[in-house]
């Protein structure tokens, strides 16, 4: 099976993690559910918006995937490297894009954001591990207003984010 991204671009490392959570699981190949859908009553989203997702851990995002589809967005396209997420925001034009700072490559997740928003003015929510007072200096620096969420990504602080990135 070859796993071909939204993008229409091929990622091995994404298709291996694919492949191994469809080992041994009841309906293979079904996307994963790593947690239970978020408490309170669902809130339904007049017209999908369209989602790009630029980490470089396969695993987190195929998590990120499946929030943001749980959300009631649509995942438009994933990247792992800083230059491939600045290409697809150019090429598929999201509504938000869901960026992790620190990517494969030389270019990290601060300085693609400010690329594509240069180029689009795409609307970026960052999501990181790091929140130490440098990282978060750079990130307040060139976007001053945009969302951070924390990894482990809590579902509620993801909807959040994507909400207020979509109401800027």
């Amino acid at each position: 099976m070859s796993y071909v991204g939204r993008a229409g671009f091929a990622n091995p490392a994404y298709e291996r993690e694919r492949e191994r959570w469809a080992i041994g699981r009841p309906s293979a190949g079904a996307r994963p559910t790593p947690w239970p859908a978020a408490p309170g009553p669902a809130r339904e989203i007049s017209a999908p918006r369209r989602v790009l997702i630029v980490e470089d851990e396969p695993i987190i995002a195929m998590t990120l995937e499946a929030l943001v589809e749980d959300l009631g967005r649509e995942p438009c396209g994933v990247a792992a490297s800083g230059l491939e997420a600045v290409e697809l925001a150019k090429t598929l034009k999201p509504d938000v894009v869901l960026m992790d700072v620190s990517l494969i490559g030389e270019m990290d997740g601060i300085e693609a954001a400010r690329l594509a928003r240069e180029a689009t003015g795409v609307r970026v929510v960052f999501v990181t591990a790091y929140g130490s007072g440098e990282i978060m200096d750079r990130i307040r620096s060139i976007h001053p207003a945009a969302p951070v969420v924390p990894k482990p990504v809590d579902p509620q602080s993801l909807r959040r984010a994507i909400e207020e990135a979509e109401a800027r």
